[in-house]
């Protein structure tokens, strides 16, 4: 992977801001992403870690500023690997909230892909999940 393992953190922990509390299993799927993308494990959790910390009381437009500068630094080979990585955040807790599908749709907007193609890996995701619960 070309990007910065700084901008992927950041944009997981987006996903993280916007499903609420960083729970066991994000903290999980954290450490898979980071293994799958082949990221130092430890590095990789303590970067989504600060990230998190460090956005927790953004509002929606300073969280929507802090995905575009951090999608700026994803390459564009990389951009629909980062946008899986962070679907699998967001389905970690078997949950999807709608808060969760507008934050997963500004990265994939802020990663110049298109949104028909962030619906169609999150729809994939979600068929491989049977007990996954949708969160209006």
């Amino acid at each position: 992977m070309k990007t910065d393992i700084l901008n992927v953190a950041k944009l997981v922990a987006s996903t993280v801001w916007s499903g609420g509390d960083f729970d066991e299993a994000e903290k999980s799927a954290v450490e898979e992403v980071a293994e799958a993308l082949e990221f130092d494990i430890a590095n990789f959790s303590k970067a989504v870690d600060f990230e998190v910390e460090a956005i927790k009381n953004y509002s929606e437009e300073e969280i929507g500023t802090y995905i575009i500068d951090a999608a700026e630094g994803v390459d564009e080979e990389d951009a629909e690997i980062v946008l899986e990585a962070a679907l699998q955040v967001i389905i970690s807790d078997n949950v999807v909230a709608y808060s969760e599908v507008s934050t997963m749709l500004s990265i994939a907007e802020a990663l110049s892909i298109e949104e028909e193609t962030a619906i169609m890996l999150l729809i994939d995701l979600v068929k491989t999940e049977p007990e996954l619960e949708l969160e209006f």
